[in-house]
């Protein structure tokens, strides 16, 4: 009896030694996969006093006594936030304006023409640009463009700004090239279109491409009509293109002296009613003249201030058609032919022809 309680202890013994150690392990275990940093956010690790080594540790009381306790808190980067920018005033919502007007009158003749201009902004603006339609149809035959190498047309704004009436305005230029090829009698008609922009976005308005009628927009136009009086303008931003010469429609000859149609003499009046409006010149500026020949003599007729019995030349009721009173006798019998025009120009420039059209007289 007393043998058998005796191993009864000695089992028991060594049974609660293996769960001790079983329960030690596990606390060891615990205690290294606690949390690092701990709960309340900080390290904690062990520092041995000899060689410096530094191992992390969840409790301090796993330091050896060659080992001193160390602690500190973990801190997380707090981000910096971007500094959003302070408006220094209400936002830009005014487009810019402008006003423009063109190197030469209108008609013109020529192929390229110049587009001077300011544009109007309080920001500064920034671009801009020009564009061509057709009246009628509002067919773009130039697109829009600012400047640049690669197209011969477009706007070259000016860097500086400057200041006109408290309002602050840059100068800009712009190029046009017409379509190539011959216009109609009188010329065609063309819209100029002219936008700008300022750093805010704000694009201004443009000419109507049908009409060329500025209306509310914010495009105004300066274009002089050609023969106008000094400081006259069109009221729109249509430019006429004419590269046609003008030509008779029909010549006639009044005799009133009833002399007959012999030799064109002094008391004759020829009518001239050309293709479309020639340009209205004063006769101390301009010599007008009219060369008419029989194949056998010629005789030229051109105004003489000097000479109060020397042809005149007058418009009558609209600038198509113009009356001669030759002035002088000659040697030419009719019928004759005009063979030469001076002087007689279209609005546009071009030079009257007298190869084609009604120039046989009477």
């Amino acid at each position: 009896m007393k043998k058998s309680t005796g191993l009864f202890a000695v089992i028991l013994v060594q049974t609660l030694v293996v769960a001790a150690l079983a329960l030690a392990s596990w606390a060891a275990s615990s205690s290294a996969a606690g949390l690092i940093p701990g709960s309340d956010g900080v390290i904690r690790g062990c520092y041995q006093l000899t060689g410096g080594a530094l191992r992390v540790v969840g409790d301090l009381s796993e330091c050896s006594a060659a080992e001193a306790g160390l602690s500190w808190r973990a801190v997380t980067p707090t981000p910096v936030p971007t500094p959003t920018p302070t408006p220094t005033g209400p936002p830009d919502l005014t487009a810019p304006t402008v006003s423009v007007q063109a190197s030469g009158s209108t008609p013109t003749g020529l192929s390229t023409l110049d587009i001077l201009g300011r544009a109007y902004d309080e920001a500064g603006a920034t671009v801009v640009e020009i564009a061509l339609s057709r009246v009628g149809t509002g067919t773009i035959v130039q697109d829009w463009a600012a400047w640049s190498l690669a197209t011969p047309w477009g706007c070259l704004l000016s860097p500086g700004e400057r200041v006109d009436g408290g309002k602050r305005f840059k100068d800009f230029r712009c190029a046009i090239n017409f379509p190539t090829g011959d216009t109609t009698q009188a010329g065609d008609r063309f819209v100029v279109m002219v936008r700008a922009s300022d750093a805010a976005g704000n694009v201004s308005g443009y000419a109507d491409p049908v009409t060329g009628s500025a209306g509310n927009t914010s495009q105004t136009c300066l274009f002089s009509p050609s023969g106008g009086p000094v400081g006259a303008t069109t009221g729109n931003c249509v430019l006429v293109h004419d590269n046609r010469p003008p030509f008779l429609l029909q010549s006639t000859v009044q005799d009133p002296l009833g002399k007959g149609y012999g030799f064109v003499s002094a008391s004759d009046v020829i009518t001239l009613i050309f293709s479309e409006d020639l340009a209205l010149r004063p006769s101390f500026c301009c010599l007008l003249g009219v060369t008419i020949s029989d194949q056998a003599h010629v005789v030229r007729l051109t105004a003489d201030l000097l000479r109060p019995d020397s042809p005149t030349f007058a418009y009558s009721a609209t600038p198509t058609v113009w009356t001669i009173r030759v002035g002088v006798d000659s040697d030419v019998r009719y019928p004759a032919i005009i063979i030469a025009f001076e002087g007689f120009e279209d609005l546009a420039g071009n030079l009257a022809i007298a190869t084609m059209g009604d120039v046989l007289l009477p």
